[in-house]
């Protein structure tokens, strides 16, 4: 498996257990894709990226942007582009229901509010209303938009991942400007404990021990990847929805800040 910071590109196969899926972990390069309406795409034109959101930083200082510190004063008003964009919108996807650990017509309900968090701030309709199913086979190098919950045995301490399918136009074996997005694939991890803010507003659950996560919190940011906007890992930008960590009971990513909304604005 070769890793580049926090951005994961897959190049082994990676099984889900557990939960009766196997998660599709190849890299691309391995074999030819299949777009729709039978187009066989060649190799190298589509390529898979894995974004990985953990809850405590294991590199602190490191990221993007200039270095910050808990004592300096927090930015809200930076950003940075994956790159590619979504050419034809709205875009569809679909919620698993499937396996999860909350209220389930609930949880889909703060996961739809989490994408349209980013509908709200662009002229644009990103996402169109989700289908809700229990029925999803969870597969990296299809041609489906999904969001569910499964069991990440390859990614313990993550809280989620976030697969990006994209078309790599300019050919340099990475996301870059003007490649476009082709499908994406959203794992809310089920080793983590899941609830749901009342009131979105916070504590969550004080007075439950442990690490639980907010459903909507960590949507709002996942979501923020499929829009198409990158990690930010430096302590000054902690305040902001694109802040690459994130903590128990945390729902202050609910709420999009200035520089989430620039990026997403710059793009659509």
């Amino acid at each position: 498996m070769g890793v580049t910071g926090r951005r994961v590109r897959i190049s082994r196969l990676s099984k889900v257990v557990g939960v009766s899926i196997a998660l599709v972990l190849a890299l691309a390069l391995a074999m030819p894709a299949v777009a729709g309406e039978g187009k066989v795409i060649p190799k190298g034109e589509l390529r898979t990226d894995i974004l990985v959101h953990y809850d405590k930083p294991d590199s602190p200082g490191k990221g993007k942007g200039p270095p910050g510190g808990d004592d300096e004063e927090k930015v809200l008003d930076y950003y940075e582009l994956l790159g590619p964009k979504w050419f034809s919108l709205p875009v569809n996807y679909t919620i698993d229901i499937s396996f999860s650990p909350v209220d389930p017509l609930a949880g889909a309900g703060e996961i739809e509010r989490a994408f349209e968090a980013w509908d709200a701030v662009v002229d644009d309709e990103l996402f169109a209303p989700p289908v809700v199913s229990d029925e999803v086979v969870v597969d990296f190098y299809d041609a489906e938009n999904t969001v569910s919950w499964r069991i990440l045995s390859g990614y313990p301490q993550a809280i989620a991942v976030t697969a990006l399918r994209y078309y790599d136009n300019d050919g340099d074996g990475a996301m870059s400007q003007g490649d476009e997005f082709y499908a994406f694939d959203v794992v809310l991890n089920l080793m983590q404990r899941w609830a749901i803010d009342p009131d979105g507003e916070g504590p969550l659950k004080p007075d439950a021990k442990g690490k639980w996560f907010d459903v909507r919190n960590i949507a709002t940011h996942e979501a923020g990847h499929v829009v198409g906007l990158d990690d930010l890992y430096d302590d000054v930008y902690s305040e902001l929805t694109m802040y690459g960590y994130a903590s128990p009971k945390e729902t202050k990513k609910i709420s999009l800040e200035a520089g989430d909304i620039a990026g997403a604005q710059a793009l659509y």
